[in-house]
């Protein structure tokens, strides 16, 4: 009978992930070997303690505080109570300047979230923010600067509640800076140019210019060194799913819905 049952879950579950599949189109830009096309690092936040690793690059985050995990998105998740960051010193493959990028990540507000102002990944120091994603009330936020003086940012059409992942998206191609919540619309507003790179640590639920550390879950942050496409920021929300690095859903789907992904 036991086998039966997890015969029958099994083929369920694989159905539905043809479904979801089904449901984005397949084309050349959505194969796996592009989404790792100008990939820098991706973090899948799947340690319960210590050092982050970075699952594509040599860029693994150290740790600043408590922060502690819990179940993610995709696997496991790093989780913040306002007492912790994780970080890696600034080095040439995570500074960006005046160039196109792509910032990813899932987050979950925990559930007594109403209305606080937090940071999600930031770098930059002082009065200079190079590039950064933040939550308040208003929903998401993301920034980017020049020498210090100057901020570029564009806004989500997404509010913010608890008790929820949210998939972010957000990247720079040319003169514009953009967010993609949930891949809903994205938002869009012109950059103040030309954009510049610094030496500040890269950290992930830290403080920054007004902004909380964070307090809830962080999962599967990724940096490309450049504008993903619609097809491929599509794939990475995979009907809601999510798709996990190294991005093989649509060849493989049943292991993308059936392992890591989808729960709360």
């Amino acid at each position: 009978m036991k086998r039966f049952v997890y015969f029958t879950l099994g083929f369920v579950c694989a159905a539905l992930a043809v479904v979801l599949a089904m449901s984005v189109p397949i084309t050349a830009a959505q194969e796996p070997s592009t989404l790792l096309n100008g990939l820098v690092s991706y973090w899948k936040m799947d340690e319960h303690s210590g050092t982050r690793a970075d699952a594509h690059g040599s860029n693994d985050l150290s740790v600043s505080g408590s922060p502690a995990w819990h179940v993610g998105k995709l696997g496991d998740a790093a989780l913040f109570a306002n007492d912790g960051y994780l970080y890696h010193a600034s080095n040439a493959d995570l500074q960006t300047g005046n160039i196109s990028f792509t910032l990813a990540t899932w987050v979950y507000l925990n559930p007594d979230y109403t209305s606080e102002t937090y940071g999600i990944v930031y770098k930059g120091e002082g009065d200079f923010i190079e590039y950064a994603l933040a939550v308040d009330s208003g929903g998401f936020h993301f920034v980017v600067g020049n020498d210090g003086s100057e901020n570029s940012g564009a806004d989500s059409n997404v509010s913010a509640v608890a008790n929820q992942w949210y998939y972010i998206v957000a990247w720079v191609d040319g003169d514009t800076v953009n967010m993609q919540v949930n891949n809903a619309e994205p938002t869009m507003s012109g950059v103040i140019s030309p954009l510049s790179a610094g030496n500040a640590n890269l950290k992930i639920g830290s403080a920054f210019a007004g902004y909380a550390t964070f307090a809830g879950r962080i999962d599967s942050v990724a940096l490309w060194k450049r504008a993903l496409t619609l097809e491929e920021r599509s794939l990475l929300w995979y009907g809601g799913a999510g798709s996990d690095y190294p991005f093989r859903c649509w060849l493989e789907p049943a292991a993308c819905v059936c392992g890591r992904s989808g729960r709360t």
